[in-house]
């Protein structure tokens, strides 16, 4: 669907989760799930690739957890480096934040190796983190969950930063899945945005689609490379 709405785009995928038959939730099974990373662009794309997450490989985790990636793709600039786009999912619901804390190593050292080679890097998606220091900022009824933890610019490789949606205050990006949405009652924060590298100027902002098509709303960067 996805692709004859943007036939003129170059499109990747990089899958992250593949069941035959999913048998959960027990009452009304998913079944057959072939899910993962899209991403879509009107400009010539050199390399795209697909690596993986380090995950939970404890039973029964491993077999009904994502198989979490990121997805590079890296677009030529005229002045002969690389625009680096990263399309990205990282864990949720780990006990400790182990597994994340090995995830955001692993995404550190490549994000650092590509700025370190004088490239432009945008890391885009669903980081399951609060990256906007918004863990209690919006009304609710419902406890903070215990898997929420911070991500803040000290948690990053040199070099990059957190770009807070200039609407952070007022429009959370993540609602609960445990309940149907209410507004004002689900437990709402920002786990999702950007990070960018330092050569990058950016501004952008969450879309307030009061979580009608799913459980995150849309956000926006514009941005500029200098």
């Amino acid at each position: 669907m996805l692709k004859k709405l943007f036939f003129k785009h170059l499109s990747v995928f990089a899958q992250n989760f593949h069941s035959s038959y999913l048998m959960l939730p027990l009452n009304e099974p998913h079944g057959f799930v072939d899910s993962g990373l899209a991403t879509f662009s009107k400009y010539k794309v050199n390399e795209s690739i697909r690596v993986r997450y380090p995950v939970d490989e404890s039973f029964p985790t491993k077999f009904f957890d994502l198989d979490r990636c990121f997805l590079v793709s890296k677009l030529p600039v005229e002045n002969g480096k690389d625009l680096v786009i990263i399309n990205s999912h990282m864990s949720a619901f780990d006990e400790g934040g182990l597994v994340r804390e090995k995830q955001l190593e692993l995404l550190n050292s490549f994000i650092g190796a590509e700025y370190q080679k004088g490239n432009y890097v945008i890391v885009g998606g669903d980081f399951n983190h609060d990256i906007a220091g918004m863990i209690d900022g919006f009304e609710s009824q419902q406890n903070i969950p215990d898997w929420v933890f911070p991500l803040n610019e000290k948690n990053l490789a040199e070099g990059f930063s957190i770009v807070k949606a200039e609407n952070y205050k007022t429009v959370a990006t993540y609602r609960s899945t445990d309940i149907p949405y209410t507004k004002g009652v689900n437990y709402i924060a920002i786990l999702d945005g950007f990070i960018i590298s330092n050569n990058i100027e950016a501004i952008a902002e969450n879309i307030d689609a009061d979580f009608k098509f799913s459980d995150h709303n849309p956000v926006l960067l514009r941005f500029r490379l200098k």
